[in-house]
């Protein structure tokens, strides 16, 4: 049960890397070009903005030095300053001789500069500075990284919280049952075991239903055979413990007890069973179980049965396997049983 509630966990976790991921490097490649062909954009309409400025200024301030009108050329400067865009500029004569300024001068600024004429002749020198109007990339970029980590945030907590709610949104659900039972009749594990004599083991059914639920098996009975299904949690790795388990028991209890078990996976509900049966039919004292079964427990980390290909005449090389418990639960988890 833990090992799934983990695997549920994992698949939420590479479902949001992999949803946000992507989104968050197309986010920041799309802020970035646009920040970039905002910026252009802005140079160059400052540009014809400052040109335009510094043509008209050009033309005003030739009348100021005609007439040698200083205090009135500075307070037209200094009324152009007050309307924001300008940050400095500075009137000066034909031999760069300062006449009239407003604002200070700062390499930051971007510089216009003109020349001063009056009918050919050369009559002074405008330098105009306007404020920067560069977008600050990194600023910008903090502040759309901030907002997607935000947005971010809402979105995987709601895959996380809700993300069952959603696949069921996202595929209807038909779409969901079908999937639920596919995977059901995938995962669905067969055991079959031969006990005899029955009557050896009749005052001792209940503990052999306990030790399937034990390991969430649904018991069902066949003749003298006992059917154990198992399709939720860690089922392969229970379906073996179970049948180890019961071996153990009917080790415990007194008389000449036989048993056999057989252990088959797969989708086709009739051919797993059949096949587990024949397995029980051909073990002598064991738990036979199929390459199907070994495969997919080869696959898995951390288990406490070992399993050993079965050398027999009617079967053919590496199609069957017995199964061994590794360490000594299984045999306490019997003698609990059988104390009760």
């Amino acid at each position: 049960m833990a090992s799934a509630v983990s695997s549920s966990k994992m698949v939420r976790v590479r479902t949001i890397v992999v949803t946000l991921l992507p989104a968050f490097i197309i986010s920041l490649m799309v802020t970035w070009l646009t920040l970039g062909q905002a910026n252009s954009t802005l140079l160059r309409e400052g540009s014809r903005f400052g040109n335009t400025i510094a043509d008209q200024l050009a033309i005003t301030a030739t009348d100021y030095l005609v007439n040698q009108d200083a205090l009135s050329l500075n307070i037209m400067l200094r009324n152009l300053l007050n309307q924001g865009d300008i940050a400095h500029v500075a009137v000066y004569d034909a031999e760069y001789n300062l006449i009239a300024q407003a604002g200070k001068r700062s390499t930051a600024h971007r510089i216009f500069t003109r020349d001063i004429t009056s009918h050919s002749t050369l009559m002074g020198h405008l330098r105009l500075g306007l404020r920067s109007d560069k977008m600050s990339f990194v600023g910008v970029i903090i502040k759309a990284s901030a907002l997607f980590f935000l947005l971010s945030l809402g979105f995987a907590s709601l895959i996380w919280f809700y993300g069952d709610v959603f696949f069921v949104w996202l595929t209807g659900p038909e779409e969901e049952h079908s999937v639920a039972e596919a995977q059901k009749a995938e995962a669905a594990c067969w055991l079959v075991i031969k006990i005899k004599p029955g009557r050896l083991i009749d005052d001792h059914r209940e503990k052999l239903a306990e030790a399937c639920r034990l390991y969430n098996g649904e018991q069902q009975s066949r003749g003298d055979d006992i059917i154990v299904t198992f399709n939720t949690g860690e089922h392969i790795q229970s379906s073996i413990c179970c049948a180890l388990l019961i071996k153990a028991i009917t080790d415990l209890l007194p008389g000449n007890i036989n048993f056999k078990a057989g252990l088959d996976i797969g989708e086709d509900e009739e051919v797993a069973r059949k096949h587990a049966a024949y397995l029980a039919g051909i073990s002598d004292q064991q738990v036979l179980v199929s390459v199907r079964v070994f495969m997919q427990h080869k696959e898995l980390q951390g288990q406490n049965v070992l399993l050993s290909e079965l050398q027999h005449s009617l079967i053919g090389d590496g199609e069957v396997y017995t199964a061994e418990s590794s360490n000594s639960l299984i045999e306490h988890q019997a003698a609990h049983l059988c104390a009760n």
